[in-house]
């Protein structure tokens, strides 16, 4: 069963305000899932997203170091 863990926040620093859109989404899923680790580790979880870079970023090969 699919259900909601928590809601989390933080503020992004100035150098990663200087990130491109997709880079903040990235961020954002390794932020939460460093965040949520005690919860989730060793189980199977979803990461839920609408943004279609990321959904591009399985496709691709040519990854800079921030997203790879």
């Amino acid at each position: 069963r699919e259900h909601v863990i928590g809601y989390a926040s933080r503020t992004l620093s100035a150098s990663e305000r200087k990130y491109s859109p997709t880079e903040r989404e990235c961020l954002a899923i390794v932020y939460g899932c460093n965040y949520y680790r005690p919860y989730i580790e060793g189980t199977r979880f979803t990461a839920i997203t609408d943004h279609k870079a990321l959904k591009w970023l399985h496709s691709t090969k040519d990854l800079n170091s921030r997203l790879a």
